[in-house]
């Protein structure tokens, strides 16, 4: 599928799929399709910036990257404060935020066996980074986000950064919260294997379709 639109369902910010990308693929189990991204990339104009947030993502992988990293997602341009989420060498997961380091990076934790799936969260309150893997928060490194992290007020690319870097395995349920979730809502989405409907703003890939929702009132 080539340039083909990711529907936002409030017609704020819709994607769009950049190269082959296949939207038919298998997910985890209960989570139905998803987006293998081996042969491109999604782009989201203007998601903007969040000081309270979580960023949430089922991922699979059939190989590590090359070079400097694979990006899962980051924002599109190289500029201060920016999100940056990266596997390195060894298929190590980091969040980096420019200008303020990596925190809370995960080694070791990756396999790419292009069969097993993972739950990865990063949340962020009051300061305070935390990453969750398969519903368990990792070790702290003690290294923490102040301010506002630019998820994308240019464009925000999942799978890829400035259009390279491109990741190799499949996504699902990818979403972005302006506020924390709790240690127990993240437990609760990986048990659930799904992305509940949120409490506030959410950034969303389901079942290939790329989509903005909020709480209905």
């Amino acid at each position: 599928m080539i340039g083909t639109a990711a529907v936002d369902s409030i017609a704020a910010a819709n994607g769009t799929y950049i190269g082959t990308v296949n939207l038919g693929a298998l997910s985890a189990a209960g989570l139905g399709s998803s987006a293998d991204l081996s042969g491109g990339y999604i782009d989201v104009p203007v998601v903007g910036s969040f000081v309270n947030r979580t960023a949430e993502v089922w991922l699979q992988l059939d190989a590590g990257g090359a070079g400097c990293c694979t990006s899962i997602a980051s924002s599109g341009t190289w500029q201060a404060q920016a999100l940056h989420w990266n596997l390195v060498g060894g298929n190590v997961f980091e969040h980096a935020v420019n200008g303020q380091g990596n925190s809370n990076t995960l080694g070791g934790s990756f396999v790419t066996d292009g069969a097993t799936w993972y739950h990865l969260v990063v949340t962020q309150s009051a300061g305070d980074t935390a990453t969750y893997l398969n519903g368990v928060a990792v070790a702290d490194n003690g290294v923490n986000h102040a301010g506002p992290i630019d998820y994308g007020n240019n464009n925000l690319q999942i799978g890829a950064w400035n259009g390279d870097r491109l990741l190799d395995g499949r996504i699902d349920e990818f979403a972005i919260y302006d506020t924390a979730l709790t240690a127990s809502q993240v437990s609760a989405h990986y048990a659930a294997g799904i992305v509940p409907e949120p409490s506030t703003g959410l950034l969303a890939l389901l079942d290939g379709i790329l989509v903005l929702r909020r709480r209905r009132r």
